[in-house]
Formats: C-alpha cells, structure tokens, sequence
C-alpha cells in the first residue's frame, strides 16, 4: 500500500473569460504542470507558443477554437 500527501493530487484550475484571466498566455504563466486552464470563451487568439509545461487546456461549456496554434508537449 503506497500512501501518498494529499498535495501530491492537488491541482490548480485557472479560468481564461469570465471571472478569469483576459488570454490564454497569462493563465498559462500561471499555472503548474498537473494544473487545469478552463477556456470560457468561444473563440482565442495566442501570440506565443505554448508546450512542454504539463497542463491541460479544456473548454468550460464552450468548444474552443484556438489560433494560430498551439503545441502541448
């Protein structure tokens, strides 16, 4: 039996819309790899590119499209 903290499975979630952040670049500054960035927003413009972090970036309602692209690593 392997018992592990608590903090182990913590995880972020850090919201890109309403009640969040204004882009996607800065709630990606923010999070940690596990963290969980929440898009509310239907449509997103990224000026950088974004990969090798460990976060997953999901739509809260809403199916995004994300331009011009986007790299997960």
């Amino acid at each position: 039996l392997l018992l592990l903290p608590s903090a182990a499975f913590a995880q972020n979630r850090w919201v890109v819309g309403s009640g969040g952040f204004s882009t996607l670049e800065a709630a990606y500054q923010a999070a940690a790899p596990g963290d969980v960035i929440l898009i509310r927003v239907p449509n997103l413009r990224i000026s950088s590119r974004m990969n090798g972090k460990g976060v997953r970036i999901i739509g809260d309602g809403v199916r995004p499209r994300i331009e011009p692209f986007l790299s997960f690593g």
